[in-house]
C-alpha cells in the first residue's frame, strides 16, 4: 500500500484460439447473433468461423466468453469458471488427436522420440516436439 492506495498489477496473457471443424461436411462452427436465449451455433466456411479457447475443461467462445460448448449449443457459464465440478462430463466436448499446423509452412507439430545419453541411466528415451 502506498499513500493509502492499493497498487494494482496487471499482466498480459497469450491464449491460443482454436477453430472447430466438422470433418464430415468440411465446415467450421460459427456463432450467429445474440438474440433471444443467447448466441446460436451454425456451420460456416473458414472465413466466418468462430474462435474458441479451452479453460478449466471447457471449450469457450472467444467473442462470447460467458458461454461454453455443451452438446450442440452454447450454454451460459454459471458460477465460478474454475469450478469443474459443475461440468457434466457426459455432455461436454474435449480435444483429442489435435493437429497444430502452421498455415504458411504447412508443417504440423508432432511428438518425436529422442534418445538422450544419461551418465547414470545410459540411453534414455524422452519425447519432444518437432515440425513435420
Amino acid at each position: 500500500m502506498k499513500d493509502g492506495f492499493k497498487l494494482v498489477t496487471y499482466f498480459r496473457k497469450k491464449q491460443m484460439v482454436i477453430y472447430l471443424r466438422n470433418d464430415g461436411v468440411n465446415k467450421y462452427l460459427k456463432i450467429k447473433g445474440r438474440r433471444k436465449g443467447g448466441p446460436k451455433l451454425r456451420m460456416s466456411r473458414l472465413k466466418g468461423a468462430a474462435p474458441f479457447f479451452t479453460s478449466y475443461g471447457r471449450i469457450i467462445s472467444y467473442r462470447n466468453p460467458q458461454y461454453h460448448l455443451v452438446n450442440n449449443r452454447l450454454v451460459k457459464i454459471e458460477g465460478d469458471i474454475k469450478d469443474s465440478r459443475k461440468i457434466d462430463q457426459s455432455s461436454t466436448w474435449s480435444l483429442e488427436d489435435c493437429n497444430l499446423r502452421n498455415t504458411e509452412s504447412g508443417m504440423s507439430l508432432d511428438l518425436k522420440e529422442i534418445e538422450v545419453a544419461d551418465k547414470k541411466k545410459g540411453t534414455v528415451i524422452e519425447y519432444g516436439i518437432e515440425g513435420k
